[in-house]
């Protein structure tokens, strides 16, 4: 099989393993969001050992508890480069008791990003290199530079919903309140007051693939994520520059949650020694 052509040029810095640019190298179009910091700082975070929120920033297990961040630390960590090519590079960050004493649970976690053609696929390897059972979870939030700063230019099209379910936040939390959005045709048409309560979260959804598309056809990103059960999709409300599609494996607490962490959803139990990955995929689009 013949290899395809890369027709993306990314940029990756090794502080959060993150992604910062992508560009097409035939119309030059930037998809990757800036970090301007005065909006949002980051391009495409990733969320570990945690998704989401914790209960007064707190997580807890076997009564004992540690103060944890939102999204968890590893966004803010130095990754180490293990592989480089032109078409794939990975990374890794191991974390320990000593290192990161407010998460005493040995792990390697790896991110490894492979370019064929248009398309990216990026994959999480998480490994309990320690002798108890290790919880956490996982997500993604990759911000896209829209070529319009206006949503009602863009719509989300689902693969197979044609409603979904959404969980609102409160204060970052989980709220437990829900509304359902209908999607005629399958199609979310965006706009920024779909934001003005924080991020879209749906629990339920089918579809594990989605299409962000300029209504004229001349822009998309189409992601996969068959191994996260669950999305959120963001814009920082007034702002209209950009636009998250994150796939998680995993969820914030839910107001008020007091119990171990172990029970949030979407937790993942590793034990001793295993190694659990989860992949998801970016197409970089110019014509839908």
């Amino acid at each position: 099989m013949e290899k395809p052509t890369e027709t993306i040029k990314l940029e990756f810095s090794t502080a959060g393993a993150e992604l910062i640019s992508a560009v097409h190298l035939g119309n030059r179009q930037e998809f990757i969001w800036t970090g301007e910091a005065a909006v949002w700082p980051r391009h495409t975070p990733v969320l570990f050992p945690f998704v989401g929120k914790s209960a007064s920033n707190t997580i807890r297990l076997n009564n004992k508890s540690w103060p944890m961040s939102q999204h968890g630390f590893a966004r803010d960590q130095v990754f180490e480069i293990n592989e480089l090519y032109t078409d794939l590079v990975s990374f890794s960050l191991v974390g320990n008791a000593e290192k990161y004493p407010n998460f005493p649970f040995p792990f390697l976690f790896r991110i490894s990003y492979h370019l064929e053609g248009d398309k990216l696929t990026i994959t999480y390897s998480i490994t309990n290199t320690g002798d108890e059972d290790l919880h956490c979870s996982v997500g993604a939030h990759p911000g896209f530079l829209l070529p319009v700063a206006s949503l009602d230019h863009f719509s989300i099209w689902f693969e197979k919903d044609g409603s979904g379910e959404v969980s609102f936040l409160k204060d970052g939390l989980i709220s437990g309140e829900k509304r359902r959005l209908d999607f005629p045709n399958n199609t979310l048409p965006l706009s920024s007051e779909l934001f003005k309560d924080d991020a879209l979260v749906f629990e339920n959804l089918e579809s594990r693939k989605i299409l962000l598309a300029k209504n004229s056809g001349d822009y998309g990103i189409e992601m996969e994520y068959p191994d996260f059960p669950y999305l959120g999709i963001w814009a920082k409300y007034p702002n209209e520059s950009f636009v998250c599609l994150e796939p998680w494996h995993g969820l914030a607490d839910e107001y008020n949650f007091t119990g171990d962490f172990s029970q949030r959803k979407g937790m993942m139990c590793l034990p001793q020694e295993s190694t659990k990955e989860l992949s998801y995929s970016i197409r970089f689009l110019t014509k839908v």
